[in-house]
């Protein structure tokens, strides 16, 4: 290369003739010079691939790392530990729970707070997806529908250039949607709630419900749960020593209706096929439907006059023996031998 270049030089015509030894000094540092310059850009060269080097080993240790960590949390019991019940799995550290969406809203003023609750969960559990409250304006409005929608394509024209902060347009979207908490129309609604049919433990869900957005202490809670329950209940916790808190009273409280209810199916379930409970005593006589000398105008029997008959196997209307109500001679028109008919 060089030995073209120099003979190049010694042709050329400058009106004397070049010397050629200076010739040859001056291209040999000019050679010297470009050899330096390109064992910089070589070194330099090298010096970045040791730095990138460096940096994929550190990256594939991490991967090491994160795979033996995964590998140790999902491994199974083996051997003898297999043969124990298996403790339910955990989740790693570098999984996330999926947090479900939301369902969509149409501008309902009752279900307001809990859709915005469902987004700020979202929120929370995937912050990386929301860096900026751009994201998190945009993904609210993917979700309205109705005329919540149309509120949003009338309120952002520019998109995506929304022009407000996050905190902003839940404090504006409140105002529109939401519906604000009368209190004194929330507290005479609670006073007035009442446990009607329902079992203590649905009615308590009911009550908590509704006492989330009073500021009542717990005293007062107590008394309105209290004065919601029905009579038996309220009976049964008389007898008893007064609970420390509204939680309490409300299990004890379930305790009771409980034990009420099992002890009325008890009952129930063991009345007579006659319509009454069944006792050890003498078996009574099966109760007809049709009228009684009492029911038809004649004279009411006793009680201890209807006993003894029920017992002695008498007939109730003529309180004779041989017969049953069902089939009196007397109440049919049948003369019986021997006597009027006449009821007794």
């Amino acid at each position: 290369m060089w030995v073209s270049y120099l003979n190049k030089a010694m042709t050329e015509h400058s009106g004397h003739e070049a010397d050629p030894v200076e010739t040859l000094r001056r291209d040999l540092s000019e050679i010297g010079q470009q050899t330096h310059t390109h064992e910089a850009i070589l070194r330099s060269l090298s010096n970045q691939q040791d730095i990138n080097t460096q940096r994929t080993e550190q990256i594939m240790a991490m991967v090491q790392t994160l795979v033996s960590r995964t590998s140790v949390t999902d491994a199974q019991p083996q051997g003898a530990a297999a043969s124990r019940v298996p403790s339910p799995p955990r989740m790693s550290a570098n999984r996330s729970i999926a947090t479900p969406v939301p369902d969509k809203y149409a501008g309902d003023a009752a279900a307001c707070r809990g859709f915005l609750l469902q987004c700020s969960l979202v929120f929370n559990s995937s912050p990386h997806c929301f860096p900026r409250d751009e994201n998190k304006i945009a993904y609210v409005v993917g979700l309205l529908t109705g005329k919540a929608l149309r509120w949003a394509e009338a309120r952002f024209q520019d998109y995506p250039n929304f022009g407000v902060s996050f905190q902003k347009f839940v404090e504006e979207f409140r105002s529109i949607f939401g519906q604000d908490l009368d209190t004194t129309a929330l507290s005479r609604n609670l006073w007035r709630l009442r446990q009607g049919q329902r079992s203590v433990a649905e009615f308590s869900i009911d009550f908590r419900t509704q006492a989330a957005a009073l500021g009542w202490d717990s005293g007062a809670l107590k008394s309105a749960f209290f004065q919601a329950l029905n009579g038996s209940i309220r009976d049964e916790l008389m007898l008893l020593d007064e609970p420390k808190t509204l939680d309490e009273l409300m299990t004890l409280a379930i305790r009771i209706d409980g034990r009420l209810r099992d002890r009325n199916r008890d009952r129930l379930g063991r009345r007579s096929p006659w319509g009454g409970v069944s006792t050890s005593g003498p078996s009574p006589v099966p109760p007809h439907p049709d009228p009684e000398p009492m029911q038809i105008g004649r004279t009411r029997l006793s009680p201890e006059e209807r006993q003894r008959r029920l017992e002695s196997r008498l007939c109730l209307f003529c309180g004779e023996s041989g017969h049953f109500i069902a089939a009196c001679p007397l109440r049919t028109g049948t003369k019986l031998p021997g006597r009027k008919n006449s009821p007794a």
